[in-house]
């Protein structure tokens, strides 16, 4: 008997289709089938080719490659996925997170073809005062930073995105004549975690490279936080639920509302930062790690202060041009740490992790072990 399908719902844009989670989200798309076509822009769009996908060069901070890239491809579902490293500077976080996703929306809703856009936001967007040590965080409890906060400038960006993204939800056109989709918007944030897997070369790649040496034996804090961790793969999969949500009409009205809404999604099972790392290292078969007897620990305090001085020292000497690897926010984020529940995601967008965090980093790790010259 021959399966029948839906029809497509439409176009699907990936900005930052190339980049470690946009290119696992262009594969969940193809995979779903409920989008088509699907394209993916990127500044440098010849680094990651999925045949599947068609691809589009963009550099989201300018406005007239924006709008003229919405109007080539009429996309229903706009996957906005592109940020800086977080040890970027003030101007680039502000530039690249906060500026152009302001841009982004504004275009987006006054577009004809466009009726949602689903922007992915980070556990570092999530002020520190709002991070429960005793029970899992909840969307309707978390505190986000803002451009006026005391957070580092990649948090105060994202923070701010977040925040503007889900404002900028308009369920119901403004225009008293509108055609298609010109003045409305439906808008989601996808918070994410830490992510690891294939193409990651931020978190995994990092990791990796302390294996079998003996920076594996130096741990920065007690290692008391509790960590979330995000498979890509995962991570791409509640995106592709969440657009769905957005855009299928055939949807009852009897399922949650998703628009205007922020969702936090995870691989279901916090780990502490270094409990995580290790299981890492011993898949890439550094046994030796797990041994208490070889494990040096450095006050947490003392990490900072080292990991500040050193910032200030590249600043002065390298007019900023060098970063370092580990900053100083950063090591408060490991010690502060990030326990979310994912109950919103599982209830509003039938969210159920595909793979588990030991099946990850297996697969993760096997990867890495196939593609050393990356």
């Amino acid at each position: 008997m021959t399966e029948t399908r839906n029809p497509p719902l439409g176009p699907a844009l990936v900005l930052g289709g190339c980049g470690y989670l946009g290119s696992h989200i262009v594969e969940a798309l193809h995979s779903d089938c409920s989008f088509f076509p699907i394209i993916a822009a990127s500044r440098n769009p010849t680094r990651c080719h999925i045949p599947e996908a068609s691809y589009k060069p963009c550099d989201i901070t300018d406005e007239t490659q924006v709008l003229k890239l919405l109007d080539e491809v009429q996309p229903i579902i706009i996957f906005h996925s592109v940020a800086p490293d977080a040890n970027e500077n003030a101007d680039v976080q502000y530039r690249i997170n906060y500026e152009s996703t302001k841009r982004l929306l504004e275009i987006a809703r006054k577009h004809v073809a466009v009726k949602a856009l689903i922007y992915t936001g980070s556990a570092r967007s999530v002020a520190s005062e709002s991070h429960s040590r005793s029970t899992p965080l909840t969307e309707d409890v978390a505190v986000l930073h803002d451009l006026s906060s005391n957070g580092s400038p990649y948090e105060r960006t994202k923070g701010a995105a977040d925040s503007l993204t889900l404002k900028m939800n308009t369920p119901k056109s403004s225009e008293k004549e509108s055609k298609g989709y010109q003045g409305m918007l439906l808008t989601a944030v996808i918070r994410v975690p830490a992510l690891y897997g294939r193409r990651d070369l931020r978190t995994s790649a990092r990791i990796l490279q302390r294996a079998n040496t003996r920076a594996t034996r130096v741990q920065l804090g007690n290692n008391q936080a509790k960590h979330e961790w995000l498979y890509l793969e995962n991570a791409a999969h509640a995106h592709v639920l969440a657009a769905k949500a957005l855009v299928d009409t055939r949807r009852g009205e009897k399922d949650a509302r998703v628009d205007g809404e922020a969702f936090f999604v995870t691989d279901g099972a916090p780990l502490r930062f270094w409990d995580f790392s290790r299981k890492m290292w011993v898949a890439a078969g550094d046994e030796s790690c797990t041994n208490p007897q070889n494990i040096r620990e450095i006050p947490m305090g003392l990490a900072v202060a080292i990991a500040t001085l050193v910032e200030w020292t590249l600043w002065i000497f390298t007019i900023g041009r060098v970063r370092p690897t580990l900053s100083a926010p950063q090591l408060r984020y490991i010690d502060r740490g990030s326990w979310w529940s994912i109950d919103k995601a599982r209830v509003r967008l039938g969210y159920e992790p595909l793979c588990s965090t030991d099946e990850g980093i297996q697969r993760t790790v096997e990867w890495f072990q196939h593609n050393k010259d990356i």
